[in-house]
Formats: C-alpha cells, sequence, structure tokens
C-alpha cells in the first residue's frame, strides 16, 4: 500500500517548492511583473493566508504558478477559492472589520490543496503574445477556516 502513495507524493512534493514572488520574471520576450497590491485580513486574528505567484516559460508560453499558503495545517484539509479580476477595487467588505476585496471577482476558481503541506494551488498559461503588453490581472485568495473566511494578501501581474 505504500508503494502505491509514492507518485502521489513525488507529485505533492515536486507542486510544494517555496514559491517567491521576484519583482520582474522574464518570460519570452515579455516580463511579467508581480506586485503585492493590500494586506490579508483574519477577522478573528488568527494567521493570515499569504498568496504568491512565480512565473515560468517555455516555447511559446508564459505560466503561472499561484500559491496560498495558509501558514498552518489543519486537517481536514478545506478547499480554497482564487478570485481573478482585471481591476482592484479595494473595497471594504461588510461585516469583516479590516478587510478588503483586493481583486474583482470577474473569475473564481478553486484552488488545488496539498495535503502534505497545506498549501492551495492553481496554474494557468497565456501566450508569449506582444498584444499583452500593458495588460494586469489581479488576485486574492479565500480560504474558509473554523467558521471565518480568511482573506489573502492581493496581487497584481503586469505583463511589460
Amino acid at each position: 500500500m505504500t508503494l502505491k502513495l509514492l507518485p502521489v507524493l513525488v507529485v505533492s512534493l515536486s507542486l510544494t517548492l517555496p514559491m517567491a514572488s521576484p519583482r520582474a520574471q522574464p518570460c519570452g520576450p515579455l516580463t511579467v511583473q508581480i506586485a503585492d497590491t493590500g494586506p490579508g485580513c483574519a477577522p478573528s486574528g488568527a494567521s493570515i493566508p499569504n498568496l504568491s505567484a512565480f512565473v515560468s516559460a517555455s516555447t511559446t508560453l508564459c505560466s503561472v504558478s499561484v500559491a496560498l499558503d495558509q501558514k498552518m495545517v489543519v486537517f481536514p484539509i478545506r478547499g480554497a477559492t482564487l478570485l481573478i479580476g482585471v481591476s482592484d477595487p479595494g473595497l471594504a467588505i461588510p461585516f469583516l472589520p479590516g478587510c478588503a476585496l483586493r481583486a474583482m471577482p470577474d473569475v473564481s476558481v478553486a484552488m488545488v490543496p496539498d495535503v502534505v503541506f497545506g498549501r492551495q494551488h492553481f496554474a494557468f498559461s497565456f501566450p508569449q503574445d506582444p498584444a499583452l503588453i500593458g495588460s494586469s490581472l489581479f488576485a486574492q485568495g479565500i480560504w474558509s477556516a473554523a467558521g471565518e473566511l480568511r482573506f489573502s494578501n492581493g496581487i497584481q501581474l503586469s505583463v511589460r
């Protein structure tokens, strides 16, 4: 039975490398700038999840890997949602003091949990097309824990 779990552990471990967010990351003829747009929050004062991103390049695509680190492992691992939008409204969230919406929820996706380290992942790709220069995406993670919503910091990915 242990041998059957080995491929799963290898895949999990390969997905949990530290997710640094250097300010500018090259991708073919493009550069993707990653910047924080504001802090996250946990209304009860619990740990605040951290959102980071890393860009890698293939021959024709830029791949973005986004990770939500919950700073603690809670079992069972609960799912997280990633909000992706084309603007940062910076709106205060009613009934959650100190919390702000850092990405307009144009798209929301379920993140993939990593049961080994308690992180959540989501990846997407876009073409290395110079026509994308000047475009931006904003993202923020939401994690439900112990009956409350915790919001990550916001990040902005800008193509230059």
